[in-house]
């Protein structure tokens, strides 16, 4: 799994984790990923969008503070297991933003579909 941080119009980075390993051995949160269809972004309440910005700004300080930890060889057994730390670190943020994987990743895709979505959750998370 590679970490990114890919820029787009907004100068907040969306976070992507693209896998780097064969498709059987992909972290749970990409094969999620893989299989989440956007959602109508009328239908998804103003709890759960403060829910989602939360817990996307806590994942991407994880990012960025243990982005250092991963060695040069992504493929390494070090790399690997520093990857599946940060995604169950990630998985537990998401949790305890009171949204299940499911939900955050549909919100993901969502806003890396949708520019206006995206500014509205990004208008949200630096409200807070």
């Amino acid at each position: 799994m590679v970490l990114a941080f890919p820029s787009n119009s907004l100068a907040a980075p969306w976070v992507a984790i693209a896998p780097k390993q064969p498709e059987e051995t992909q972290p749970s949160m990409q094969l999620l990923a893989a299989n989440t269809a956007a959602i109508n972004i009328d239908k998804i309440s103003t709890d759960k969008l403060d829910q989602f910005a939360r817990a996307y700004l806590q994942i991407l300080q994880l990012l960025s503070d243990r982005q250092s930890e991963l060695p040069e060889d992504e493929n390494s057994p070090m790399a690997l297991e520093v990857q599946r730390s940060i995604e169950t670190d990630t998985i537990e943020i998401i949790q305890g933003s009171g949204l299940t994987l499911p939900e955050y990743m549909r919100i993901l895709d969502t806003a890396s579909r949708d520019k206006t979505f995206q500014r509205q959750i990004f208008d949200r998370a630096t409200e807070k």
